[in-house]
């Protein structure tokens, strides 16, 4: 659900630690570590009990890495799909018990995590726009915003579920912002242009609501 704002904000920011030039892609060894990160937060398990392996980079240019974990005697594999610049996994997927690597329901009857997608719109004459939405457990939602060089750009998301993060990457797939270290809110300028992604992730076992609040200013 989205709601339209007349959003008004001014700050000033005189440099952001998290800017930075475009980096090298990431290295397989990276990926692996990433894809194990993300299936401890999912599968509630711990670290030493998750493998993972890197399959290599797909005709389309996305890599693939698959992993194991061991959860109170029973095993579930996991699938993780990288970004061409392996810098962000697009797709956490949990396997089918005895299933293939293309992702199925999770032990217990529940659904797979899912990542969706949506656009980022400003009407006319406004900054500011909100939308509400509901994450069932490990569940992510992608929004688009486009925005150009030198704008500055806020986003706060309001939950009850303390669980409940969101990242900012930047069109060339760098990580701008990650809440999980850092807070629920985001103030600063950009410097590229293009479609930047923030993504909001349930990282707990229950359903999450939240509301997420974007706003641009030009300088």
């Amino acid at each position: 659900m989205q709601r339209n704002l007349i959003w008004a904000f001014g700050f000033v920011v005189a440099g952001v630690a998290t800017l930075g030039g475009v980096a090298n892609a990431k290295t397989p060894a990276r990926m692996m570590q990433e894809c194990r990160a993300r299936a401890h937060e999912v599968l509630h398990t711990r670290l030493p009990n998750i493998e993972t392996k890197y399959e290599g980079q797909r005709t389309d240019g996305t890599h693939a890495v698959n992993g194991t974990a061991w959860i109170r005697g029973r095993s579930e594999t996991f699938q993780c799909s990288f970004n061409r610049r392996g810098r962000r996994i697009m797709q956490f997927i949990v396997n089918q018990p005895g299933g293939n690597d293309q992702g199925g329901a999770s032990a217990g009857g529940e659904s797979e995590p899912t990542t969706s997608e949506e656009r980022v719109r400003f009407p006319s004459g406004q900054s500011g726009t909100e939308f509400q939405a509901e994450l069932g457990s490990g569940d992510s939602v992608r929004y688009l915003l486009n925005a150009r060089k030198g704008q500055f750009l806020y986003v706060r998301v309001a939950t009850r579920n303390p669980r409940t993060y969101f990242n900012i990457f930047t069109p060339d797939g760098n990580t701008l912002y990650e809440s999980v270290r850092a807070g629920n809110e985001y103030r600063g300028q950009l410097w590229l242009n293009g479609d930047h992604v923030i993504e909001v992730s349930n990282r707990s076992r229950r359903r999450a609501k939240f509301t997420v609040i974007f706003g641009i200013q030009s300088r």
